[in-house]
């Protein structure tokens, strides 16, 4: 899961905010139910407020949904937000939804069960008509190789250390994120000429 410092960095990207806002005002009114799916410290939740949505769930299974808690009762919108610490695909609201929001451009675009509840949350908790943002994406992805930084994240996780299988260690590394940058053979090439 995200950190709280984690969740602040996205907020922080005004472009990715702006985006999101701009298509909340484009499609909440004054009658709408919004489903926030995994709203970490709810800012899309928070942010349909003033565009006027009469009701909205904020879904996260994360314990950084406290914080959206309470930084939803200290802007005055504490009882038009109902917080549920769940995941959405094991969660039935009272009315579906008009809106429904979730972040797939976090740090991790494919993070967990994040499309299959997605497409779950269209099936069953969309009202006819409703709106999903965003409505599409489109993800790029390049293989590389980068062997300093696999040794320097696996360390002696990878091969038998002290003769001793390290499996379930090289497991829980692999599922694991970490930031690296990596300098390509040809970039390195060209600086040196």
């Amino acid at each position: 899961m995200y950190s709280v410092a984690g969740y602040g960095k996205m907020i922080a990207d005004r472009g990715r905010m702006d985006a999101y806002r701009a298509a909340l005002r484009q499609v909440i009114s004054s009658d709408s139910v919004v489903l926030d799916i995994g709203c970490g410290t709810a800012i899309f939740s928070l942010l349909a407020c003033p565009l006027g949505a009469r009701r909205v769930y904020a879904v996260e299974s994360d314990d950084a949904i406290q914080v959206g808690r309470e930084i939803a009762a200290a802007n005055g919108y504490g009882e038009r937000i109902v917080f549920i610490q769940d995941r959405s695909d094991r969660v039935n609201l009272p009315q579906p939804g008009d809106v429904i929001v979730s972040d797939l451009r976090g740090i991790l675009p494919l993070f967990e069960h994040h499309l299959s509840s997605i497409i779950d949350a269209r099936r069953r908790l969309l009202a006819p008509g409703g709106v999903l943002i965003p409505q599409s994406d489109t993800l790029w992805a390049a293989f590389v190789q980068a062997p300093e930084l696999y040794s320097r994240h696996f360390g002696g996780l990878d091969q038998d250390s002290y003769e001793l299988k390290m499996d379930t260690a090289r497991e829980l590394a692999a599922n694991n994120w970490s930031k690296a940058r990596a300098i390509s053979k040809l970039h390195r090439l060209c600086r040196s000429i």
